[in-house]
């Protein structure tokens, strides 16, 4: 009821590769990647209660006999089929590196790169929670979280991980992924003169600096979260170069 008829017809099945499989395939065939992170919103739950959808994406991204590593988004979680089914379908598939833990959220895990030998980065794959609509199937387990942001047991978690690391091999670089932005990339915004509610405003030919910086921004930022800058100063001190999420429609 959420649809109009020809929404429906649309956004149907048998039209997803014309939506949006047919431009995966193309960009994976030119950029040919070593692996491929998924930075959450596999697929829009409520819509899903089959698991129809889900399951066309996971054999999707298999097809590609590439190394995937996804992150839960925001609406995962709505489908009736459960986060614990959703996530058994991602344990299980040749390619696909999800590891689900009992922390806050669904799966939370870490993948190593290592070139020549060496552990040169290791990526934190988070959940940021944050799915107001979850299923009571996902909610079962305990630990899928409405709530937006990272559980104080996912920072202890992180925390003492990447503490190991950078002790026992400092040279390795640290990233994470999750899916809904932290308010400090409203910074970026604020750069350029903008607060995020300007829309069409082109970074790239802001940059009077030559500094690099690029994008586009659409609409105001979407239900950004640490709004006192404690993760992400603690995310700094720990040595994390670099932070990548999705969430973001317009931006």
């Amino acid at each position: 009821d959420r649809l109009r008829s020809d929404e429906i017809i649309a956004w149907s099945p048998d039209r997803f590769n014309d939506n949006f499989g047919n431009h995966i395939k193309s960009l994976i065939a030119q950029s040919k990647p070593d692996i491929i992170f998924i930075t959450g919103d596999m697929v829009y739950g409520s819509f899903d209660d089959s698991g129809e959808a889900f399951m066309w994406f996971v054999d999707l991204m298999e097809s590609f006999g590439i190394p995937w590593a996804p992150v839960f988004g925001n609406h995962e979680n709505e489908s009736k089929m459960g986060a614990d089914w959703q996530c058994d379908q991602l344990e299980k598939s040749e390619y696909c590196l999800f590891l689900q833990r009992s922390l806050t959220g669904n799966g939370n895990y870490t993948v190593g790169i290592e070139q020549g030998g060496k552990l040169t980065r290791v990526f934190f794959m988070l959940d940021s929670n944050g799915c107001g609509a979850a299923s009571s199937e996902s909610m079962a387990n305990g630990h899928t979280n409405t709530g937006v942001g990272f559980g104080a047991d996912q920072i202890k978690w992180y925390t003492k991980v990447a503490s190991e690391i950078s002790k026992e091999s400092p040279e390795t670089k640290l990233s994470m992924a999750f899916h809904i932005q932290l308010s400090v990339f409203g910074k970026a915004f604020a750069k350029y003169g903008t607060d995020g509610s300007s829309s069409h405003v082109h970074i790239d030919q802001l940059d009077d600096k030559g500094e690099g910086d690029f994008g586009y921004v659409g609409a105001a930022m979407k239900s950004p979260w640490d709004g006192s800058g404690s993760v992400w100063n603690g995310i700094k001190e720990l040595g994390f170069d670099s932070v990548f999420v999705g969430h973001e429609h317009a931006n």
